[in-house]
This record gives structure tokens, C-alpha cells and sequence, in this order.
């Protein structure tokens, strides 16, 4: 378990593995008077190192799906497959990011980043070592390293999730809506801070999110669901180079792949487009 965190990785590696997505789909209530299909069968095939995001509406799937590829919750259909093997139970080279920061309250920022370690009972130096380079790379000081949650803002809260979910240099990432609860601002500059994370590393990353913008501002692709229940309607290869601008207005190509989603959004009756009225009524 010690080699999840070997700092002797090239940072220009790639520490992810092959993800598979194999027919995947999820019904609630199967046998009772009134399933509910939440997920059709899916399938995506993610590359070693590849950033995917899954965009759509709520209500689509998409949560439960990023559950269904963490092994925590079973699907109805289909298989998962980590580096070519069958998933069967908790998935354990992961790091997970949710909207909800989940940190623990009693714990200082840094105690809940080496949680990581004690829990796999893994040497603690290079753990900390790892956590200090976190903490510095995300604009997170010495002093805030000690405080407590409470004592965190919300953008603070964010990224020590972020760096718990890193620390072991996980082979997958799995984040599912992680900036939701974020200002502007301050989600720019976490997601700014995401890309070079992963870029030094780059393991295999499924990103749910309902920002299009976001989602191709730091994808290599980007699987559009329609309405629940949620099916790939549109899978879009972003070619844009990396490290992307922190604006991402900067790049006109940005305007033209979020067109195509949000065309699909009005086709599908999930968004409403007023005509625009010129002139004097």
C-alpha cells in the first residue's frame, strides 16, 4: 500500500489506470410495483491519465453513476473494471471529492489529510511530506493547516477535500459536483488548481458536474446525458491545449463546444432560450 504514495514518479507520468464502464445502468425498486430506471445502460471506455466529465440535468444519473464506479452502490446492469479487473466491493486506489466537503469537525485541516495514512496504517513521513506540498499548492498556509473546519471558509474547506483525495496519489479521482458550493471566484481558481494537480500526476479522472463550461473547460472529453432517465446523447473530444487559461473566455474554441451541450439542453425542452427583441416595442 506504501506505493500510493512513491514520490519517485516522474512528474510527467501517467499514475492512471484503464477505467471501464461496461454496459452500466441502475433501477431502484427492481421487483416492487414502481421501479424507478435512474440510469440506462452506459458504457465509456476512459483511458489511463484521460480527464472525463459527465454533464447533464439534474436528476439524470449522474451521481449514481460516479457511486456505481466507486463500488458503492451496486448497479442493476453491467460491470465496472479498474485496470482490466471486475470491480467487486469498494473501490480502494481512489480519491473522492463531493460537494460536500465531509471533513471531520474534531480534526485540524492537516489531521484530516493524514487520516489517509493512519487508516492504511502506511509510513507517516512521506504522508506528511505529501500533505505539506498539497497545502502549498493550493494556497492553504501552515496556520490554516491547523485550524478546524469551522474555522476554514468554504473555498478553504474545498480544497483540503481536494488534497485528502490526493494525497495517496490515487490511480482514479472521482468528484462529483466539487465546486457547487463555491463563489466565482474562488471556484476558478480551484479548478485552476485541479488541472495542474492532476497534470503533474495524471490519474484517470470521471468529473460530474452541471457547469458545461466547467466541464470543457477542464476535460479531454466530455459525455453529454439527456434527461433522466440518463443516456450518452453526445461524447465531445475537447482539443484544446493544457495548462488552460484561468479565463477560459480566452479561448474562443470553449464558446463553440458549450454551444454544441447547450443545443442539446434546449432540444431537450432542459433549458428555455427567449427570442432576443431589438429595436423600440
Amino acid at each position: 500500500m506504501s506505493a500510493l504514495i512513491d514520490t519517485s514518479k516522474q512528474a510527467t507520468g501517467t499514475r492512471g489506470v484503464r477505467l471501464e464502464i461496461d454496459q452500466v445502468g441502475k433501477v431502484f425498486g427492481v421487483g416492487t410495483a414502481a421501479p424507478f430506471e435512474a440510469l440506462r445502460p452506459l458504457s465509456i471506455d476512459i483511458q489511463p491519465g484521460e480527464f472525463v466529465s459527465v454533464v447533464g440535468p439534474s436528476g439524470c444519473g449522474k451521481s449514481t453513476l460516479l457511486l456505481m464506479v466507486a463500488g458503492l452502490l451496486e448497479p442493476t446492469t453491467g460491470v465496472v473494471r479498474v485496470g482490466g479487473k471486475p470491480l467487486n466491493g469498494a473501490m480502494t486506489d481512489v480519491g473522492i471529492v463531493f460537494q460536500d466537503h465531509l471533513l471531520m469537525d474534531f480534526r485540524t485541516a492537516q489531521d484530516n489529510v493524514l487520516l489517509q495514512g493512519i487508516i492504511r496504517k502506511l509510513p507517516m513521513a512521506p504522508v506528511r511530506e505529501r500533505t505539506r506540498e498539497l497545502f502549498d499548492r493550493l494556497g492553504l498556509s501552515p496556520s490554516a493547516a491547523k485550524r478546524y473546519p469551522h474555522q476554514l471558509s468554504g473555498g478553504m474547506r474545498q480544497r483540503v477535500s481536494l488534497a485528502r483525495a490526493l494525497v495517496l496519489r490515487p490511480s482514479v479521482l472521482l468528484m462529483d459536483e466539487p465546486f457547487g458550493a463555491l463563489d466565482a471566484l474562488t471556484r476558478l481558481q480551484v479548478r485552476s488548481d485541479l488541472e495542474q494537480l492532476w497534470m503533474t500526476d495524471r490519474p484517470t479522472v470521471l468529473f460530474i458536474t452541471h457547469s458545461v463550461e466547467e466541464a470543457v473547460g477542464l476535460s479531454d472529453r466530455v459525455l453529454v446525458l439527456s434527461p433522466s432517465p440518463g443516456e450518452v446523447i453526445e461524447e465531445l473530444h475537447i482539443a484544446i491545449p493544457r495548462p488552460r487559461p484561468l479565463a477560459l473566455g480566452e479561448i474562443p474554441a470553449l464558446a463553440d463546444y458549450s454551444k454544441r451541450i447547450y443545443d442539446h439542453f434546449a432540444r431537450l425542452g432542459v433549458i428555455h432560450r427567449e427570442p432576443i427583441k431589438t429595436g423600440a416595442s
